[in-house]
């Protein structure tokens, strides 16, 4: 079954999508076959127990899966459904080459017919970034405007990235005594098209979590002195 006609011919108005925590330690950790194994293993053992709620597992990109009752139940039971099914995956130990695992999973969910699919997956990112278990899609949270915002700025730090434009500022610290200038204090900056420039509070965060390691490299090849 695929998910996208399954959506069409059931009408759903509800869906959750769950992400195993941090797999890619399992897969560093343990090593790559292993990490098949878990996936396969935790993706058995959650359709077994999803079935007993009666709710359709897919397979989604990476560590993720989607889940939708094809009964029609009100929402209330749908959550309390998908919680259970949380609680009894976060306690269940997975037996892998003599390893015990265990692992953790974090759940988005929304009831919006709408576009459902983005709109849980925007939950479940949201679940992600305020490290919390499980997270229901609202449209009050204007979580789309700030995936738009970080989509823009890595657009921008690839594009600094390439046209050297990631630079330091220096700034000087001074003997209060002497008047002069004792050492410097280096800061980060993005320099973009129309010359104007925005502070690491904007980008250095989203940086770390795309792996710009080039930032580094281009911050120390500059000579740049700025006065402040």
């Amino acid at each position: 079954m695929y998910l996208k006609e399954d959506l069409k011919s059931y009408n759903i108005g509800k869906m959750a999508y769950i992400n195993i925590d941090d797999f890619k330690d399992i897969n560093d950790f343990y090593g790559i076959k292993t990490g098949d194994i878990v996936l396969k293993e935790y993706a058995l053992f959650l359709k077994n127990i999803a079935k007993d709620y009666d709710i359709n597992v897919y397979k989604l990109p990476s560590d993720e899966f989607a889940l939708f009752s094809y009964k029609d139940i009100d929402n209330s039971t749908f959550l309390n459904n998908i919680k259970e099914i949380l609680n009894t995956l976060n306690n269940k130990v997975f037996t892998v080459n003599s390893q015990e695992i265990i692992l953790s999973s974090t759940v988005g969910i929304s009831f919006e017919k709408e576009s459902i699919m983005s709109k849980t997956d925007i939950a479940l990112k949201k679940a992600k970034k305020e490290n919390t278990e499980l997270v229901i899609y609202s449209k009050d949270d204007n979580i789309e405007l700030n995936i738009q915002h970080n989509f823009n700025m890595i657009r921008k730090i690839k594009e600094a990235v390439k046209n050297d434009k990631i630079v330091p500022f220096f700034q000087p610290i001074l003997n209060v005594k002497t008047k002069t200038v004792t050492k410097y204090e280096s800061l980060a900056r993005l320099i973009e098209k129309d010359g104007s420039i925005i502070s690491p509070y904007s980008f250095l965060e989203i940086a770390k979590k795309q792996d710009f390691i080039l930032i580094s490299r281009k911050i120390s090849s500059k000579k740049h002195l700025i006065r402040l």
